[in-house]
């Protein structure tokens, strides 16, 4: 399987990589506006209005990724405490942090632009309400392959202990091509609830 794994983050990249700079800002704005309409509006929007501060778990996209900027700044103007992550090497973990804007970020871990240490860190992980899942390839079945570290892996279980056992709402956002038949799946792997592409919303809880 880790064979198979590997010749499929391999063939993704490459196809993702090779989307043209206009591609890719055409096919991140449809994916931006679907999954804020069918999803992120739905689950986020009528708690806002309710006064209270349900938060989205984003983050800072890297090299070919769908530029989920869009959505951070739909976060922003319609008051949506937003937050992302910082890379902690040690454990391999994740910490989240509030941010305000753009101004909020520096390089960090990677290379990947992450929360300054002036932005607040997230304690109370049951105010997460939907989180964007980066990764490689999906499938119907909301499988998931990611890119190899285990980040999200880690954080979902750790909300699961902070939690009771319950999760946030597990966004995907991607390409049509990195939807395949079926994901190649290890017992620790998560699924996402749904995936968004430039022409559909895939989902099993919506």
């Amino acid at each position: 399987m880790q064979d198979h794994k590997k010749q499929l983050r391999r063939r993704l990249e490459a196809e993702r990589t090779a989307l043209a700079p206009e591609q890719r800002a055409a096919k991140s704005e449809a994916i931006c506006r679907m999954a804020i309409d069918r999803v992120l509006e739905p689950l986020l929007l009528r708690r806002v209005s309710a006064g209270e501060s349900p938060v989205l778990f984003a983050y800072v996209p890297l090299q070919a990724e769908v530029d989920v900027g869009p959505i951070l700044r739909w976060g922003w103007d319609k008051g949506v405490p937003v937050a992302v992550p910082k890379v902690i090497a040690a454990g391999k973990q994740l910490q989240l942090h509030l941010i305000l804007g753009y101004d909020d970020l520096e390089p960090g871990a990677y290379g990947i632009l992450e929360p300054g240490l002036h932005a607040p860190v997230l304690v109370d992980l049951t105010r997460l309400e939907v989180m964007l899942v980066p990764g490689l390839a999906f499938d119907a079945s909301m499988g998931r392959m990611g890119y190899g570290g285990g980040f999200y892996d880690r954080f979902i279980e750790r909300c699961r202990t902070e939690r009771g056992g319950d999760e946030p709402f597990k966004l995907a956002l991607a390409y049509d091509l990195q939807v395949v038949p079926e994901v190649p799946m290890d017992a620790h792997d998560m699924r996402v609830d749904a995936v968004v592409t430039e022409s559909k919303l895939l989902s099993t809880k919506l």
